[in-house]
């Protein structure tokens, strides 16, 4: 199975993102390993800018933020966690909901984070 790289991303990619005020495609630098993408975070402003603020994780196929974000290596531990997991192979949120996995998922996911022993 393919994994995230140790080593930083150079070349920009697309990232589609779920957003509150609706779904927007950015170009930021990155790696994408389907069904994950590990990207440079982007906050919005009420200015509709954005700025480049930390290392973040998308799930590929609905936008939506994973709740990691922070260091680069931590990411890719929980990037290459993500991956061996099937519900993140879900196509949209009511699939993952419906998942058998779903209901320990998070408590499996939480004790992953706090596993971590490097900078977050």
């Amino acid at each position: 199975m393919k994994t995230f790289p140790k080593t930083r991303p150079t070349k920009n990619i697309s990232v589609f993102l779920a957003l509150a005020g609706g779904n927007k495609t950015l170009e930021t630098k990155g790696h994408r390993v389907t069904p994950v993408v590990l990207h440079k975070r982007l906050k919005s402003s009420e200015h509709e800018t954005f700025e480049r603020t930390g290392w973040y994780l998308t799930h590929e196929f609905t936008g939506l933020g994973f709740g990691v974000e922070g260091h680069y290596d931590y990411c890719v531990y929980m990037a290459n966690w993500l991956l061996k997991q099937p519900i993140a192979w879900m196509l949209d949120a009511r699939l993952m909901s419906q998942h058998p996995d779903y209901s320990d998922f998070f408590g499996r996911y939480q004790a992953h984070k706090s596993a971590y022993k490097g900078k977050r």
